[in-house]
């Protein structure tokens, strides 16, 4: 049993947005090599609750440009880039419309413009998947393979400007559409997402790009309207000074030592940052790593081989708690209240359309366990307890596609030039959780179909197991065991009502749960 996360709680407070989870799982837009092996190896990896249906939703690769000399301006070009590529981009982006997670929960997008997949041999039965030009969204330009160079951000969307579906789930693309590819997404090199339009919510004035020579001359086109959109999850890294165009900083890496990673694959998923280590930034102080640096492995392939191995030399990771402890000048102190080492990814590997603690042959990887949902944990600790039941109560009747007053503050000092507009309420790990919540009763629509919101069958649904103290998915003795030695010992365990005591109110609430069982 676990007490509530009141930073989750706050995040969801007074309503909660559809019917099962998905994530960014694996990313690997680099193989070493040619171009040749960038279309056989390239491919993009989803996870979540299986069979879920993903009408409506897309990825797109949303690539930074380069700012070598930091003066946010678009470029010099990076010795060794194509033309082009210092400025920022969206330089590929799929729907998936007419997808759905596999039987397994994986769904894995890949290039096959060589017509010899190396990814779809390795895929098992049960993942779902599509090549890149089959979810290609229409563009000015066909599908292609993924850049290799500049600051990386992927993004898994759902409502976007000037999209809407049909009756029959596909996409319809309006005149003003502009998630796909080629449009540049940050004509004013903001590290934002333009609005576009006109002022004062958009209107952003183009930034042109510097050339080889420092001059400024490579013309940047008016900006497209890409905002309000929806994220579901997003992933970032920079490079050569580029732009991230993540929601948070939490979901940007934070540290890549003399490499631009060739892949990405996450382990862990969380609610919030476990701010389990730290690192020594520019200034060399201390600070929290991000949750993405605790939640994904990232780093070069073997420039020998393209066997989706990581070479340990140029891969990092997740803290190690284990680890040697660091005082505050990085400097190794066995009383040192810092953790700065990796754990251990030697032999740990890339395993398109199946969990990297199994491989494609079924047999177990190294290890590291990577992470599973877990039914109704909406706050994504691991285990499901009464605190998750508490959120889904506040939650009761909302819908994914519920709004909120949001604030475009213009990235100035002065907030005299801030502007509200109506943008989508639930975003990130937020929408994770409505998206939990929406399953719990995945019949409680017509006709046995999951309801497009919150419902009191979902709350019911969560009440039922509460009680399953010890998370084994059965409620019997063994729970009633647990939950009275908390109670006796008045651990906080043992505040099964969440309202901050253990006392008589708590075995009541737990009696009433235990009886109606799981």
């Amino acid at each position: 049993m676990h007490i509530r996360s009141a930073a989750l709680l706050a995040m969801l407070a007074g309503t909660a947005a559809c019917s099962a989870q998905v994530v960014l799982n694996e990313v690997f837009p680099n193989p070493q090599g040619s171009s040749s092996f960038d279309n056989k190896w390239e491919y993009i990896e989803l996870y979540g609750t299986p069979g879920m249906k993903l009408d409506g939703y897309a990825i797109a690769c949303v690539f930074g440009g380069a700012d070598p000399d930091g003066d946010n301006i678009p470029g010099p070009l990076p010795g060794g880039w194509d033309p082009g590529d210092e400025l920022a981009e969206i330089d590929e982006a799929w729907s998936l419309d007419g997808l759905s997670l596999g039987t397994n929960g994986f769904l894995v997008l890949y290039n096959n413009a060589s017509n010899n997949s190396g990814i779809l041999p390795l895929l098992p039965p049960q993942t779902s998947r599509a090549t890149f030009a089959q979810a290609h969204i229409p563009s000015t330009d066909t599908a292609g393979r993924i850049k290799n160079d500049g600051s990386q951000t992927y993004v898994l969307l759902r409502r976007r400007p000037d999209h809407s579906l049909n009756g029959n789930g596909q996409s319809v693309y309006g005149p003003d559409y502009a998630w796909r590819k080629e449009p540049n997404p940050d004509v004013n090199y903001d590290s934002r997402i333009d609005f576009g339009g006109t002022l004062p919510l958009g209107g952003e004035s183009p930034v042109d790009g510097e050339d080889q020579n420092g001059d400024q001359t490579i013309l940047v086109p008016a900006p497209s309207i890409l905002e309000p959109y929806q994220m579901v999850d997003d992933l970032a890294c920079s490079n050569s000074g580029g732009k991230e165009y993540t929601r948070s900083r939490e979901q940007e890496i934070s540290d890549t030592p003399g490499f631009n990673p060739d892949a990405f694959c996450r382990i862990y998923f969380f609610g919030s940052n476990p701010e389990r280590g730290h690192r020594l930034n520019t200034q060399s102080v201390m600070e929290f790593t991000s949750m993405s640096d605790e939640e994904f492995i990232y780093g070069e392939q073997p420039v020998t081989t393209n066997t989706l191995n990581f070479d340990p030399a140029l891969t990092k990771g997740p803290t190690d708690p284990n680890g040697q402890r660091y005082n505050a000048l990085g400097q190794p102190d066995a009383n040192g209240q810092y953790l700065l080492d990796d754990i251990n990814i030697t032999g740990f590997k890339l395993t398109p359309g199946t969990f990297n603690d199994v491989d494609s042959t079924g047999q177990g990887g190294i290890n590291i366990a990577q992470f599973r949902f877990v039914s109704k944990d909406y706050n994504f600790d691991g285990v499901f307890s009464y605190a998750d039941y508490a959120m889904i109560q506040d939650c009761l009747g909302t819908t994914l596609d519920d709004n909120a007053t949001l604030i475009n503050d213009k990235n100035t000092v002065d907030t005299g030039d801030d502007v509200a507009y109506s943008g989508w309420k639930w975003q990130g790990r937020e929408l994770q959780s409505i998206l939990a919540m929406m399953n719990a009763d995945p019949a409680d629509g017509a006709n046995g179909t999951n309801a497009t919101f919150v419902t009191a069958s979902d709350v019911a649904a969560s009440f039922r197991c509460a009680s399953d103290v010890n998370n084994d998915g059965f409620v019997n003795g063994d729970d009633y065991d647990l939950f009275a030695s908390y109670f006796d010992a008045a651990d906080p365990a043992g505040d099964f009502n969440n309202d901050g005591f253990v006392n008589g109110d708590d075995y009541d609430t737990f009696a009433s749960a235990f009886d109606a069982g799981c």
